[in-house]
């Protein structure tokens, strides 16, 4: 056992001072008594408690002494230490988008994994393994090696980056200090980002991943309108070499599997090439850029992009006028849009947008500013989260937007949310077989949504969504983060040859001085109840009720 604050044990020498206010304490009190058989009585009434009284009187001295020296311990913070097996092992793998590099097979990932799993042993302990990626997650926290293993073989890697700051927040909610920690990384990102992590006691890094990655990537893939010609448009593609020797290829741009441009192209290490040309589309397009290139990262070897012509979408704009709405839509050259008072079950819109009117129950997409079936009204909601992949909210920065007020909105089944605030469920969008319900819980009116350039990009996302020839099966494929392309390690092992041992049983530490404290408590309680009962044994006395009466003379009765 170790004293954090040994000199408080000073304390104890106040044991002397209870002996002192014991040794003190008035022999006699006075008691009436009856003159008439004085002395019979008075015998009585001792012989019945004198036995009692002694015994109160020790334990009173032992309670009091016993009080003083737990505080005094209490207060010196004592904390016992012992060895023990129920030791906090915690694997940290990398599940960023350079995890995925094939320049170890099958892929770094993979054998991140599979070491890491080979690196647990047989070994008693509990374990814990966190996948770090956009958004880490606790895949086990238990005392099952085999369960740990088997969550670690069942992880994905991600496409994107590796948020450190929320794995060093996520490790710190154990509430202890783990005996071992090791990172399984490719270290691919800078140190920098890594500080939250590479600052925690007995870290172990394991760096997986090829001395010599070789990659060559397309880092930029769009298209704009040009001229005045509303079909006509101009697409750039931009290609990089991430590596460390010089790469050539081809560089191809496709319509629907119908080729656009193709380009030789030589560069040297760390040079980028960017090609522009011109693309005529009448309407609907799903555009892919691909490279003809061998090299350890297929991710950043093809990229889709959906460009839609001009083609009419109708819309119905449901209810009394609104401003917002109706200047939004007169943005979009190909939308024709109407303002009805209801809408007819063979009117033929793409859209139907309704502003605190319930929706209807009809095919097509439907987009429901603040329905009257949501909650009730939340005065000031802040959006704390909004989904980073869905195309309707992924292009807007939704914690810039200011409500006034707002309805939660229901969440069903087959109900995806999309925007969460402080009062519930902003944005939702159910998909249906016939189109889509998007729900938005509070009124143009209510918020300064309508005054930012996001609701273009939303309501260009619900345009995209309604029109048939937009709701095709292409998914975009987002181009990875520029640090994980680069493929190259930025930070060396830490501690490698700790990592495969297996980690031994570890010294346990427990503080002594809460349940010191708790002991204290219950001592007092005793001493009150010692106090209170110090004149006789209470069960006895109830007994022999009227045994001793008071009288009207007065003597000395020892206590």
């Amino acid at each position: 056992m170790q004293l954090l604050t040994p000199l408080a044990l000073a304390l104890t020498a106040l044991t002397g001072l209870v002996l002192v206010f014991h040794a003190l304490r008035p022999r006699y009190t006075q008691q009436e008594v009856p003159s008439l058989r004085l002395w019979q009585t008075v015998t009585e009434a001792l012989s019945l408690q004198a036995r009692w009284r002694r015994i109160v009187r020790s334990l009173l001295l032992l309670v009091h002494l016993l009080i003083v020296l737990l505080l005094a311990l209490a207060a010196a913070q004592p904390i016992l230490t012992w060895r023990g097996e129920s030791a906090l092992h915690v694997h940290i793998v990398d599940a960023s988008a350079s995890m995925l590099a094939t320049d170890v097979s099958p892929n770094r990932f993979d054998v991140a994994i599979r070491q890491a799993a080979a690196s647990m042993g047989d070994q008693s302990g509990r374990w814990a393994v966190i996948l770090a990626g956009s958004s880490p997650r606790l895949l086990y926290h238990g005392p099952s090696r085999q369960e740990a293993v088997n969550a670690l073989l069942a992880a994905e890697p991600e496409t994107g980056g590796a948020d450190w700051a929320a794995a060093a927040d996520l490790l710190a909610t154990f509430g202890e200090d783990p005996s071992t920690i090791v990172l399984w990384t490719d270290g691919s990102d800078a140190p920098e980002a890594l500080a939250p992590l590479l600052a925690r006691d007995g870290l172990t890094v394991r760096v997986v991943g090829g001395d010599v990655p070789f990659n060559v990537g397309i880092t930029a893939f769009d298209a704009r309108r040009r001229g005045e010609d509303p079909l006509q448009y101009e697409a750039l593609v931009a290609v990089r070499n991430f590596s460390e020797r010089d790469a050539s290829g081809t560089v191809r741009v496709a319509a629907d599997e119908s080729p656009l441009f193709t380009a030789e192209f030589a560069l040297g290490p760390g040079q980028e090439q960017a090609y522009t040309f011109p693309v005529r589309l009448e309407g609907f397009a799903a555009l892919t850029a691909r490279l003809d290139v061998t090299d350890h990262f297929d991710l950043d070897n093809a990229v889709q992009m959906e460009v839609r012509g001009l083609e009419t979408t109708r819309v119905a704009l449901v209810g009394p006028r609104n401003r917002h709405l109706e200047d939004v839509l007169r943005v979009f050259p190909q939308v024709d849009f109407d303002v009805r008072l209801f809408v007819g079950p063979d009117d033929p819109y793409h859209l139907r947008v309704y502003d605190r009117l319930p929706h209807d129950d009809r095919p097509g997409t439907q987009l429901v500013f603040a329905p009257p079936s949501a909650g009730p009204w939340v005065e000031a909601p802040v959006i704390v989260w909004w989904d980073p992949v869905h195309p309707l909210t992924r292009y807007v920065e939704w914690s810039s937007v200011r409500v006034l007020r707002a309805r939660p909105l229901p969440v069903g089944g087959a109900t995806r949310v999309l925007v969460e605030s402080t009062a519930g469920p902003l944005v939702t969008v159910e998909d249906r077989d016939d189109g889509a319900l998007i729900q938005v819980g509070f009124s143009l009116d209510d918020s300064d949504f309508a005054q930012r350039v996001a609701f273009p990009v939303f309501m260009d996302a619900v345009l995209q969504l309604a029109h048939e020839a937009g709701r095709q099966p292409v998914s975009p494929a987002p181009l990875p983060p520029a640090g994980e392309a680069s493929l190259a390690r930025r930070i060396d092992p830490v501690n490698p040859a700790d990592a495969g041992a297996p980690p031994e049983a570890v010294s346990v530490a427990r503080a002594l001085w809460p349940p010191l404290a708790v002991t204290v408590i219950a001592l007092l309680f005793l001493e009150g109840w010692l106090f209170r009962n110090r004149g006789g044994n209470p069960l006895k006395l109830r007994r022999r009720e009227g045994a001793f009466r008071p009288g009207r003379g007065k003597g000395g009765v020892p206590d």
